[in-house]
C-alpha cells in the first residue's frame, strides 16, 4: 500500500554545517544554564540521542562528564568574525565534508 502513496507534501532542509566540520556542544560563554547543540553536519538524527545524554548529563551534574573541548563555541576564533567569512567557510566545508579534502582547507 505504502509503495503505491502519493507524497502529500515534501519537507527538507539544508544540513547546518560548521567550518570544522564538528557538531557544537556548548555552554553559552556569560549566559549560565544556556546550551548550544546545533551545527550537527549531517549528523543530526543519529548522534541526538547521545548529544542529548551528554547535555543532560551537563545540565543536572553542572560539568560534562566528557571533554568538550573540541566541540565549544569559542574554538573557532577569529577567522570567520565576519558573515561573509563564516558563510564563505562553511559553503567549503559543505561541499568538501564527504571528499578527501574533508579534513583540511586549502
Amino acid at each position: 500500500m505504502l509503495q503505491s502513496a502519493e507524497i502529500d507534501e515534501f519537507r527538507g532542509g539544508l544540513p547546518t554545517m560548521t567550518v570544522d566540520g564538528r557538531l557544537i556542544v556548548d555552554q553559552v560563554p556569560g549566559v549560565r544554564g544556556f546550551f548550544v547543540a546545533g551545527g550537527c553536519c549531517v549528523g543530526g538524527l543519529s548522534i541526538s540521542p547521545a548529544v542529548g545524554e551528554v547535555l543532560a548529563d551537563w545540565i543536572v551534574d553542572g560539568e560534562p562528564r566528557l571533554d568538550l573541548a573540541s566541540l565549544g563555541l569559542t574554538r573557532f576564533g577569529p577567522d570567520v568574525a565576519s558573515d561573509e567569512r563564516l558563510r564563505e567557510a562553511c559553503l567549503w566545508r559543505y561541499a568538501h565534508h564527504y571528499s578527501a579534502a574533508h579534513s583540511s582547507r586549502p
